[in-house]
């Protein structure tokens, strides 16, 4: 990855041996923006060009400076021409990316996604953020359309599987939700989230003792933190 990325120039060493590479502080900061982004699953290439963008001056304006002017003389403020329109379901992934943060530019997001799977109807990455988007805005129903469709073109994404449990726990079907949590597990063991909301619908569904089960496996693999402290009052409520 990181040899990826200096070549595209994202930064460089500040001094290389035979053996080691060594880096300056301030590219701490850039190492941690593409862990977030390598976390969201996005392509080495978009990450590439979403730094690369941050670097650029802003696209709004430019100044035109002159050496030497009159006394008093206002400069020119020239805007820029217009940015090409996105030409690739990657760059409206991205605009979708950027703006799926804020509720504020949700509809942005969504535009953005959309476009992109109309470029690349078989973009599962893009319907995962959609989805997300359509959850927090409580349209669950078109948000398990969606990502049952995802699941139809990648079944062996954990993630896919992961938030359609959520989405089926949130309609309250309870079952499908187990099933599709216990798919993402044998994806993605000790996945901390899909072993925290296993406990969770079990005990909605009344099974103490599947629920006590799950709760034990989540203090193995995380034992500490608010979580943790969270599952252990639930454990320790089903043992009384």
């Amino acid at each position: 990855v990181i040899r990826y990325l200096a070549y595209w120039g994202i930064f460089k060493p500040a001094v290389k041996t035979n053996a080691h590479q060594y880096y300056e502080f301030k590219d701490l900061l850039v190492f941690r923006q593409i862990d977030e982004m390598l976390g969201q699953k996005l392509p080495l290439r978009v990450i590439a060009k979403h730094l690369l963008a941050r670097r650029q001056p802003s696209p709004q304006s430019q100044l035109n400076f002159e050496e030497y002017q009159p006394k008093g003389l206002v400069l020119s403020l020239h805007p820029r021409p217009p940015a090409e329109p996105p030409r690739s379901a990657e760059e409206w992934y991205e605009i979708g990316f950027q703006a799926d943060g804020n509720p504020e530019t949700y509809d942005r997001a969504i535009a953005a996604y959309e476009n992109a799977l109309a470029m690349a109807p078989d973009y599962v990455d893009a319907m995962i953020n959609l989805a997300n988007i359509f959850f927090h805005q409580r349209e669950v129903p078109r948000a398990i359309q969606l990502l049952e469709r995802a699941r139809q073109l990648d079944d062996n994404n954990y993630l896919v599987c992961y938030n359609l449990a959520n989405l089926y726990d949130e309609a309250g079907h309870f079952e499908q939700a187990v099933n599709l949590y216990q798919h993402a597990l044998k994806l993605f063991p000790n996945y901390e989230p899909a072993l925290f909301n296993l406990a969770v619908v079990h005990e909605k569904l009344g099974r103490r003792a599947e629920a006590k089960g799950w709760w034990r496996k989540y203090l193995e693999v995380e034992p500490e933190g608010e979580w943790a402290q969270i599952a252990q009052e639930h454990l320790a409520e089903a043992n009384s």
